[in-house]
């Protein structure tokens, strides 16, 4: 009887440990995606710089960042088509919802004439994901801006959303 009950103890405890190693694992990975319809409607002039003006480009473009929460890494993809010339730069700016400007959070100059452009935000930071950057792509408050020669400041932009 003694060793049936401690029998029973035994795999009872295991049972237990199992539950708690369970309830202790990390969590596993929110992969979310975000995307944004670029043009000139949505570009805002800088309040400091009065030249060049809002730009009338009838450039386009599309943007979508995939973010790993857990790693806290992000990848997109961007593509345009239709501006006044070769893109010179692609920054995310951030914190500021549509309609608004803030400083550019991540900017890439590399690559960006071959589309899509492809690349990552520690690639062009050289760190992970900061919890300000995240505050913000979560609020709805990062936006995607090619600037060319024309229009260094931003030919087309657009504001990342959640995708549904």
């Amino acid at each position: 009887m003694k060793k049936a009950h401690l029998r029973q103890s035994a795999l009872s405890l295991l049972a237990l440990a199992g539950a708690l190693a369970l309830s202790l694992s990390p969590a596993s990975a929110e992969i979310l995606t975000y995307t944004a319809a670029l043009d000139s409607a949505q570009v805002v002039p800088s309040p400091t710089v009065s030249v060049p003006p809002k730009t009338l480009s009838p450039g386009k473009g599309t943007a979508e960042l995939v973010y790993d929460t857990t790693k806290k890494t992000i990848t997109w993809t961007i593509s345009y088509s239709g501006l006044s010339g070769p893109a010179r730069s692609v920054k995310l700016h951030s914190p500021a919802s549509a309609g608004h400007v803030a400083n550019a959070t991540v900017v890439n100059y590399g690559d960006i004439e071959t589309l899509p452009i492809k690349s990552d935000y520690a690639t062009q930071v050289g760190a992970p994901v900061s919890d300000a950057f995240d505050k913000a792509l979560r609020d709805g408050n990062v936006y995607v801006q090619i600037g060319t020669t024309a229009y260094p400041l931003g030919e087309v932009r657009g504001q990342l959303s959640l995708k549904k």
